[in-house]
């Protein structure tokens, strides 16, 4: 984040989403981002303020990264109108691995298939990843 004038911007103002941001959407259009986001958060019963602190992250900058990148996670729900269902998730963390490196996203999937029955797993595989990946690489 660093590097970039935008990752230092948010570093240094380091803005946080929290149920009165949500509120605030409550009244934009459904065809804007604000409004849907807020219509997925509320549907779901989702609360950007139920999300557990970060915990063994004892650098202040990277606690707050970590924050940062599970609260923007339900905004790629919302951008690549990916469902909360498992395969919905194991396609997110499969982007978010494209996109981040995150090791974690990729042992999400991992972990996260062997859930999946052999029909879901062949659609994961054969449609979901390989579609992660292209979106991932834009």
């Amino acid at each position: 984040m660093l590097g970039s004038k935008q990752g230092r911007a948010v570093l240094n103002h380091r803005p946080r989403i929290k149920e009165e941001t949500l509120r605030k959407l409550e009244e934009l259009p459904e065809n804007t981002f604000g409004g849907s986001y807020w219509k997925f958060m509320s549907r779901r019963g989702f609360s950007p303020d139920e999300r557990p602190p970060v915990r063994f992250v004892d650098n202040e900058e990277l606690a707050y990264v970590a924050t940062r990148y599970r609260e923007v996670h339900d905004f790629w729900h919302v951008i690549f109108d990916c469902p909360t269902s498992i395969l919905g998730e194991l396609s997110l963390k499969t982007l978010e691995y494209q996109q981040t490196g995150l090791p974690m996203c990729a042992l999400s999937v991992l972990g996260g298939q062997l859930k999946l029955n052999h029909t879901d797993r062949r659609i994961l595989f054969g449609h979901y990843i390989p579609w992660a990946l292209r979106a991932g690489n834009r």
